[in-house]
């Protein structure tokens, strides 16, 4: 493709040319070539990047594989902690009445994080884990952590969060520890499959070993009210007022009952057919 930059000879040559114009004329061209030669240096130093960064990822995988091999021998073992609140709502079919909505399956995940791997371990349901946050602390009337509103102010969620690091954090670094002295590395650790009850256990494990767990089983109306179900909330529009209903798990023979009711064959033949299923 022709250089549009390129200056073209005029006639026989440039000899006609003033000397000025001349000068001009031989100062382009040197820009011109430098250009060029730039243009080339650029090139061949963008092929000598991209092989440098082809290499320098090898080297961080490396050093990744590394770091997990030699972290059991450091002095001071310092995994990092993610919190994450699930503010996600959905609907309980459990609930027996028509058109009431749970208030949201509000949970708690921690994330520890170490040499680039990260593992998301289940904490528990927001109202469990403030309900012992609460009673760790020794609030027996559950007005503290169980008052505030993660899912709608941050500042909630970041008090509930940082008390969740005091308590749990310390508890898990152990574990990773324990895993460490057993093994070369932690890839194993990371790799497990939690069970949902994995860190509900130690904060439950942690209020049973405090001080007012004594006190509190002493105390009948908390004792009531911990062995109670969840309670729905669902507002009335019209009359502004507030309707509580408590949590019940209906049957199969309910619910066939209860489509047969609404007239919706499909769900009460499901519902009737899961009645004849040998329980195993």
């Amino acid at each position: 493709m022709e250089d549009k930059f390129r200056l073209n000879i005029i006639g026989e040559g440039w000899e006609f040319i003033p000397k000025e114009i001349l000068q001009k004329k031989f100062d382009y061209e040197r820009l011109y070539n430098n250009i060029k030669r730039r243009e080339k240096k650029i090139e061949s130093d963008l092929e000598k990047i991209k092989e440098l960064k082809i290499g320098l990822r090898k080297m961080k995988v490396d050093r990744t594989e590394g770091f997990n091999q030699m972290v059991k021998y450091h002095k001071i073992f310092t995994p990092s902690f993610t919190f994450s609140f699930s503010k996600t709502k959905k609907k309980n079919r459990y609930y027996n009445s028509d058109h009431i909505d749970s208030r949201g399956n509000h949970s708690w995940t921690i994330i520890p994080n170490i040499g680039g791997r990260r593992k998301w371990i289940y904490l528990g349901s927001n109202k469990e884990v403030t309900t012992y946050l609460d009673l760790i602390d020794g609030r027996g009337n559950l007005d503290n952590y169980g008052d505030m509103y993660p899912h709608e102010r941050t500042p909630h969620e970041f008090k509930i969060s940082n008390r969740i690091e005091e308590l749990l954090c310390p508890l898990i670094i152990s574990d990773m520890k324990k895993w460490l002295k057993k093994n070369d590395n932690l890839d194993g650790w990371f790799d497990q499959d939690f069970t949902k009850e994995y860190l509900m256990n130690k904060l439950k494990r942690i209020y049973r070993e405090s001080n007012f767990y004594s006190v509190h089983q002493k105390n009948s109306e908390l004792q009531k009210k911990l062995k109670s179900g969840f309670t729905v909330i669902q507002p009335n529009e019209k009359t502004e007022s507030t309707l509580y209903l408590e949590k019940t798990k209906w049957t199969d023979k309910r619910w066939e009952e209860y489509y047969r009711d609404k007239g919706d064959k499909v769900l009460e033949k499901k519902f009737r057919d899961k009645q004849k299923k040998p329980k195993k």
